[in-house]
């Protein structure tokens, strides 16, 4: 289909209908395929903004019920992109600079049929290009998500460094240099990880790799020092990449050879760096501390086919709590494994592994038959809702959305009593695979909530694409908002969004009184959050408890 056979949404803002007729039938001559609505005062034009993605609107100046530089404001403060055009009857100078400043796109001549349509192409070209640098931005983004939270669990020594300093680092990179924390890290040269007379040539290499760019990795061997002097031979592979939005380079250590007593360390790095003969190794100096990736993957795989098997699992409940007088009792059930020693690991320590293994349907639903066990033991379950997020995988199947509908019926659990939690990005990627999931569901009287909503800029899509009841504002956004000026705005700009859609807003990771006061200004509609009550496993939250 070429780019002037798309279905376009304009709103053609005039009290004429024969204005409206002639900028519409202009437009169709040019092969564009438009659905238009006229709209001639201000609350019909907020009002189609917010049920509708529009994609450009064209405004007849001089409106007493729709003035430009309303529409404008309006569009600025709940966060569109729409490019606008003003249609004047006098072009003159005055006027064009006024109606610049209120940040229409283009001003034409109402007789200028043809400069109308030149117009209308033009910013439709440049809208398009916005629309997939946003989308860029969101795969970027959902990236680097990714890596932090494969940073955070891999079995490698990794650190990510920009201009030469450490900025972030895994667990295991600040166990290998002999560190406690991350936080000791920050800041600290990478020259400072390998001995002295290594340090020039690192720096050298380092300052190379870095200017070089490209997709490839340099490998060193370099003498290794840790935080009290001891010395390890190790292999270095640096790679470019990014980390929270700025390009950085990745910095991998493999260790030759880790030992716990540091003397035998020591010794045999000695030998590798002065090329000694290799001698018998006793069974002592043969104790890697790290297991190699496949294993441990294969190890948690054991574990949760075991935990299946022996309920090694359990579940948590967080309140949802009404912030304008509702009383309802709503929980979010949260997924627990429990390991041997007795500590609790969230999906986010296990999930990967279980997707890779294919235990993720069962393990939804063991989660799911257990919720449900619960609330139908519940002497209070007719008021009482659970928010359940289920695996991407369990949403992709039409034999488990019958098994779902199957479940519910065998516990005699009303529908409405579950809220399944939807990820935003997941469920704008996937859209022709999420409708007809909620679909099948509501049939059953299930409800739903699309969760870390602001994440895609394009609210409208998000807001109006999926027949969802509750919308859980982007956590990261809450959390920040008492000390980020932009996710105060983000949260009002959210809440608003989700008002005039006719929605329920959740805001979720609320942390303190003062965001729950804000959060209430905003008209937010329910808190979740450890300021309320952090997560447990008992329901006993007081929501009458103002």
């Amino acid at each position: 289909m070429s780019e002037k056979q798309e279905m376009l949404n304009l709103l053609l803002v005039t009290d004429s209908l024969n204005q409206a007729e002639d900028w519409a039938s202009s437009l169709r001559q040019k092969r564009y395929a438009i659905q238009e609505t006229r709209a001639d005062k201000l609350a019909d034009v907020e009002r189609e903004i917010a049920k509708h993605q529009i994609d450009l609107l064209i405004i007849a100046d001089g409106l007493e019920d729709a003035k430009i530089s309303d529409i404008t404001h309006y569009i600025a403060e709940v966060g569109k992109d729409i490019p606008c055009l003003a249609v004047v009857s006098e072009a003159d100078q005055t006027k064009g600079a006024a109606l610049y400043k209120e940040a229409v796109q283009v001003i034409i001549a109402s007789q200028e049929t043809d400069w109308l349509v030149f117009a209308v192409e033009r910013e439709l070209a440049s809208l398009r290009a916005r629309r997939q640098v946003r989308k860029l931005e969101v795969a970027l983004q959902e990236s680097e998500k990714r890596e932090r939270l494969l940073l955070a669990h891999s079995d490698k020594a990794i650190a990510y460094i920009h201009e030469g300093m450490h900025v972030s680092a895994n667990s295991v990179y600040t166990t290998l240099f002999g560190y406690q924390d991350e936080s000791e890290l920050a800041g600290l040269p990478l020259l400072d990880m390998v001995v002295a007379n290594e340090q020039a040539g690192l720096k050298t290499q380092f300052r190379i790799f870095s200017e070089a760019g490209g997709n490839d990795v340099l490998q060193l061997e370099m003498q290794c020092v840790r935080e009290d002097g001891s010395e390890f031979l190790a292999q270095l592979a640096l790679r470019h990449a990014r980390f929270e939005g700025e390009a950085c380079i990745q910095a991998s250590w493999a260790p030759q050879l880790v030992e716990d007593n540091q003397e035998i360390v020591a010794s045999a790095a000695a030998k590798v760096v002065n090329k000694e003969p290799k001698q018998e190794e006793s069974k002592q100096t043969k104790q890697p501390v790290e297991a190699s990736a496949q294993e441990e993957r294969q190890e948690w795989k054991k574990r949760l086919q075991t935990a299946l098997q022996t309920d090694d699992f359990k579940l948590l409940y967080q309140p949802i709590v009404g912030l304008h007088g509702v009383e309802q009792v709503m929980y979010e059930v949260l997924l627990r494994y429990v390991d041997g020693a007795g500590e609790l690991k969230s999906s986010a320590e296990f999930g990967a592994v279980a997707k890779a293994s294919g235990l993720m349907i069962d393990i939804d639903k063991w989660f799911v038959n257990r919720a449900l066990d619960i609330l139908a033991g519940e002497t209070a379950a007719e008021n009482m809702s659970f928010f359940i997020k289920l695996s991407e995988q369990m949403m992709s199947s039409a034999q488990d959305i019958a098994w779902l509908q199957t479940t519910l019926s065998e516990h005699k659990v009303a529908g409405s009593q579950l809220v399944f939690e939807i990820g935003e990005v997941f469920a704008m990627k996937h859209v022709d695979k999420v409708r007809p999931f909620i679909e099948a569901l509501k049939q059953e009287g299930c409800r739903f909530c699309l969760a870390d909503f602001g994440t895609d800029p394009d609210l409208s899509r998000s807001l109006h694409s999926l027949d969802v009841d509750f919308f859980k504002i982007n956590g990261e956004f809450v959390r920040t908002m008492m000390s980020k000026k932009s996710s105060q705005k983000s949260v009002k700009t959210i809440a608003e969004m989700i008002k005039l859609g006719g929605k329920v807003g959740i805001a979720e990771q609320v942390e303190d009184a003062q965001s729950m006061a804000v959060l209430w200004g905003f008209g937010v509609d329910y808190a979740q959050g450890n300021y309320m009550q952090p997560p447990t496993d008992q329901m006993n939250y007081d929501f009458g408890d103002e």
